[in-house]
């Protein structure tokens, strides 16, 4: 997903299919969102943007997107999302994570 794409994307705002968070320090609200997804559409998270559609960006550190990953473990059963960060300036970014609806 590109910068662009992105921008696109959050102008739409939050809908049951789109939701954005702040950081990773909500991952508990990340996770609850996800499970939602899960059981519906499906649809994407965005990490460092606000509910006013402002962009505040990541510092992705060496365990950021592990916590992530280690979080998800723990919804029943385990769910792995799709990972993808688009870079916004210095070292932001907006962690995009796409979330498939469960078969």
């Amino acid at each position: 997903m590109t910068k662009q794409e992105t921008l696109e994307l959050i102008s739409y705002g939050e809908s049951q299919t789109l939701e954005f968070k702040k950081t990773t320090g909500e991952l508990k609200e990340i996770c609850q969102a996800a499970c939602g997804m899960l059981n519906a559409a499906g649809g994407r998270i965005l990490i460092g943007v606000s509910d006013a559609k402002e962009l505040i960006g990541q510092e992705i550190a060496e365990g950021t997107l592990r916590k992530i990953q280690v979080e998800f473990q723990k919804i029943e059963p385990s769910y792995n999302p799709e990972i993808t960060l688009v870079d916004l300036a210095k070292n932001k970014k907006i962690i995009v994570l796409n979330v498939y609806k469960r078969r």
